[in-house]
């Protein structure tokens, strides 16, 4: 995201904004924040983030959208296909952060009019912290070069490894390859390749309908038990492997209780969020459902 905004302010004059959501990872905005850039975010409707309200919020002079697949407080799934169609009529650019849906949640750029992608691989991708992947159309590198440049940037002259004149004109890549600036670390590319072929093996579809079965017995536990659930969970399309919910202010405790139950579940904002993944089964929710019910919703004291 920071080289998008360097990008940005190197090579547009006019007076521009960029549009995201209120409850984005700082990852998707300090870049733009930090640049000085015209930011205007779009505030939650019970943790949705309606099209109709992120269209009201951009203007003439808004140059992108930036979004994240699933929302990681909240685990909200925008509906990329239908915000895409809508901002290629308005001419505005699609930014993506899909960090908290690769791979499980299929994605399509060109369908869904997405310039720009990237999608942090440690949580869902199975390979821990190797780095982020990024994508970006060939539209959007013809018509915003990059705001740096390193010896693997550069498009070697016909017949020559690397690019070594001075002084003398030299082109980028058309492609991907020109946001690679030095040699980079082989290691953690073929751990995730394994990762990837791993998942396949599985099936992805098949891993979207085990994550829903699992979040549908947690969302019918916790309103069996009356807890608030802070996640958009009415609609399944909007859905994801996140559900938050909150025990107001108990909060806190409970976290600690569930640590201590090696049940680990992260704080978000005002909620407790849960992440189901594959190696996850109903036992495992019902041993966090079975501590959730041990507190006294209404005395604020664990029974």
């Amino acid at each position: 995201m920071s080289l998008l905004a360097m990008t940005f302010k190197n090579h547009i004059r006019k007076p521009f904004n960029i549009v995201s959501m209120e409850d984005e990872f700082p990852a998707s905005t300090i870049g733009y924040e930090y640049q000085d850039l015209d930011m205007r975010y779009v505030q939650p409707v019970e943790a949705r983030y309606p099209i109709d309200n992120i269209l009201k919020l951009s203007d003439r002079n808004t140059l992108a959208v930036v979004t994240s697949h699933v929302q990681y407080a909240t685990g909200f799934r925008q509906d990329l296909k239908a915000l895409g169609e809508e901002l290629k009529k308005r001419g505005i650019l699609f930014i993506v952060n899909a960090t908290q849906s690769f791979p499980f949640f299929p994605i399509n750029v060109r369908s869904m009019n997405i310039e720009v992608l990237s999608a942090s691989v440690h949580k869902w991708g199975f390979t821990g912290h190797i780095g982020t992947l990024f994508y970006t159309s060939s539209l959007f590198r013809k018509k915003y070069p990059s705001p740096w440049a390193g010896w693997m940037s550069v498009a070697p002259e016909e017949g020559s490894l690397i690019h070594t004149a001075k002084n003398t004109p030299f082109r980028l890549h058309k492609t991907a390859e020109r946001y690679i600036i030095g040699s980079y670390n082989l290691q953690p590319l073929l751990a995730f390749q394994v990762a990837m072929d791993y998942l396949k093996t599985i099936g992805f579809q098949n891993i979207r309908t085990r994550v829903m079965e699992l979040t549908d017995y947690l969302i019918r536990g916790l309103k069996k038990l009356e807890i608030k659930i802070i996640s958009p969970v009415a609609r399944k399309k909007e859905r994801s492997a996140i559900v938050t919910f909150t025990l107001e202010d108990k909060n806190k405790q409970c976290i600690k209780t569930l640590a201590e139950n090696k049940i680990f579940v992260g704080a978000r904002g005002e909620g407790i969020r849960v992440s189901v993944n594959i190696f996850n089964n109903f036992e495992d929710i019902d041993c966090l459902l079975k501590v959730l019910k041990s507190y006294d919703s209404t005395e604020g004291n664990q029974k």
